[in-house]
């Protein structure tokens, strides 16, 4: 039995696919999102310098990933390889991976058929339980003699995913292909079948007087067994797997909020007057009610509007200072004059009503404050010592803010002195989740609490979907 231990050997040999779109990258990116992290991939594994497989029996086949972070969701794929014997590395080209031809032979990578990961550990695959990336490989070796092998996964459905390694992640840590085989034999000849052999009769014998004749020479044809030679050829899998894909779907989901701005109404404070007394306002302070904006939910060209609407959104991490600035606007209010009674002769005269101007507040929200941190992850202890002397960290973070005019930012913070360490602030205006990653910096010496904070400027909305410290050299 003999081992090929093969990887992938750079930028170009690990790719994701956007489903939707189509886009193929970063080719250089440090991450293989294999489900549904940001938005739905496909992903293709180039492995080179393969030889001997043709006409081999591929006993087994191991696929190895890094895992980039601990993840359990749920998802649903399939793995096939390029159907061709010197399949080419991946390119920009939209749909590199899901345009490729497909082998018939395939099996499932479902979330379940993963497992759970462990961050910074080594995760294998090898097949479903039933079907096997051996028996995709086998498909290959039956037709070609290859001389690179490209695996394909293809996402069908689901919001969980399995984030690896790729080449250009620091360490070597790009995926590996170890494959198991015995290689093929060559055709048998038997030379003679049957066999012929001469038999040579003793010489003649003369007897003197009565004459003896012994044959000269005779010749005797003596016919050699036949040779059975039984071949045996064994087919895997047996019965054959047929390999169906499952459709591509993508939904577009889109939200839009009506009405925009949101309305808000104040109501008038109503007025009591008393003769000889005080002005009294009721009620103070006023009071605000909010116009709950209208859910619209677009889906293509067909829009529907729940009833009634039920919407998540994520509160801003932020804290955000309001003021209140209360502005006269006037309002007309009728107010009743005492009744007067005056005496002239037999006439009583009682006024009519007179009209009072009452100045009603607006409200004007003024906004401001300073950039407010939220902490990703609970205080973790380190101290340089345990470390090679003279290492270096960075934080690696994937951050998203609603707005470019609201940058998000994150931090290391030393929660023991108080203090944030110098080099590892990152920042972002990106408005859809990107990876960032700090300057190299030291730790101050000693035993001290660490915690990673982000946040961002008044007026946005953030997230941090991932982040560590790494020690990048010694």
């Amino acid at each position: 039995m003999t081992t090929l231990n093969l990887q992938c050997g750079a930028s170009a040999h690990d790719a994701e696919e956007n489903v939707s779109t189509g886009g193929i990258g970063p080719l250089a990116g440090y991450t293989l999102r294999i489900g549904y992290l940001i938005s739905a991939r496909h992903v293709g594994l180039y492995f080179p310098s393969v030889s001997g497989l043709s006409g081999a029996t591929i006993n087994s086949a191991t696929l190895t990933f890094r895992a980039y972070t601990s993840q359990s969701g749920s998802f649903i794929g399939d793995w096939y390889a390029h159907d061709a014997a010197a399949p080419g590395v991946f390119t920009t080209a939209a749909y590199n991976i899901s345009s490729r031809t497909r082998t018939t032979a395939t099996c499932e990578g479902d979330g379940s058929d993963f497992g759970n990961w462990t961050d910074a550990q080594d995760q294998t695959f090898t097949g479903d339980g039933t079907n096997t990336i051996a028996s995709i490989i086998q498909e290959l070796a039956d037709s070609y003699d290859p001389s690179a092998i490209v695996l394909v996964w293809i996402y069908t459905s689901g919001t969980g995913a399995r984030a690896a390694h790729s080449y250009d992640y620091p360490g070597g840590s790009a995926p590996k292909l170890d494959i198991d085989y015995t290689a093929g034999g060559g055709a048998i000849t038997l030379t003679p079948d049957p066999a012929t052999t001469a038999i040579v009769a003793p010489s003649p014998t003369l007897v003197f007087g009565a004459k003896t004749l012994t044959p000269d020479v005779t010749i005797t044809q003596m016919v050699a067994p036949s040779v059975t030679v039984s071949l045996s050829k064994t087919l895997t899998p047996d019965p054959a797997s047929i390999g169906i894909t499952a459709p591509d779907v993508g939904v577009a989901l889109s939200i839009t909020l009506t009405p925009d701005p949101a309305i808000v109404t104040m109501a008038t404070p109503s007025v009591s007057v008393f003769v000889g007394g005080d002005t009294i306002l009721t009620p103070t302070p006023a009071i605000t009610s909010l116009i709950a904006p209208e859910v619209t939910l677009a889906f293509g060209a067909k829009t529907l509007t729940p009833d009634p609407a039920i919407l998540t959104l994520m509160a801003p991490s932020a804290t955000v200072a309001l003021a209140l600035t209360l502005t006269p606007d006037a309002a007309i209010t009728a107010l009743i004059a005492p009744s007067v009674t005056i005496l002239a002769g037999a006439k009583t005269l009682t006024p009519t009503p007179a009209i009072l101007v009452l100045s009603a507040p607006i409200v004007v929200v003024v906004g401001g404050g300073a950039v407010s941190y939220t902490t990703y992850k609970t205080a973790r202890t380190y101290d340089p010592a345990w470390f090679p002397t003279g290492s270096l960290f960075r934080i690696v973070v994937l951050l998203s803010t609603t707005s470019v005019s609201a940058s998000v930012v994150a931090r290391l913070y030393n929660v023991t002195d108080g203090a944030i360490v110098a080099g590892s602030e990152v920042s972002s205006t990106n408005t859809e989740l990107a990876e960032l990653i700090s300057s190299s910096f030291s730790l101050p010496s000693g035993e001290k609490s660490y915690r990673i904070e982000f946040g961002g400027d008044p007026g946005g909305s953030f997230e941090c979907e991932y982040a560590a410290v790494r020690r990048i050299s010694s």
